[in-house]
């Protein structure tokens, strides 16, 4: 974790610097980039949050329904082969 830490203090200042030259930029109104990432790890919100939810929920619905099957077929074996599923066939 200290290797991404750096990368990302280097980031930051790497934004402060460059927030700080726009400010007298005729070009550009501001940028407001460290401000906000200051916010997001401060109050711990995130946008859209539902959505990432909704992935983990499809996901975990996949993972079981695919050990659901896996359980299945392991039973379906043991009941039409008996006790040999589980010895070591040679």
């Amino acid at each position: 974790m200290g290797y991404y830490n750096r990368l990302l203090v280097g980031a930051v200042d790497a934004l402060l610097t460059l927030e700080s030259e726009s400010q007298g930029s005729a070009t550009v109104d501001r940028i407001v980039l460290s401000t906000k990432i200051e916010e997001r790890v401060r109050t711990g919100k995130v946008k859209n949050e539902g959505h990432r939810n909704t992935f983990y929920v499809v996901v975990l619905a996949a993972l079981l329904l695919a050990l659901g099957v896996a359980i299945w077929n392991l039973w379906a074996d043991i009941g039409t082969n008996g006790s040999d599923i589980l010895s070591v066939r040679q």
